[in-house]
């Protein structure tokens, strides 16, 4: 799934785009930074 969103990201013109296989599990687990939105952010969206 990540790849995919990789791809739609160079469709829409990004140009800096990162693929990282492991996925967010293995970047967590990696001891990586990881921001998880806010409750507040996350009802803003809606």
């Amino acid at each position: 799934m990540s790849s995919q969103a990789a791809q739609q990201a160079v469709e829409w013109g990004y140009s800096r785009i990162y693929y990282y296989r492991a996925g967010y599990n293995g970047w967590r687990d990696a001891s990586q930074r990881v921001e998880v939105p806010s409750k507040d952010a996350m009802q803003a969206k809606n």
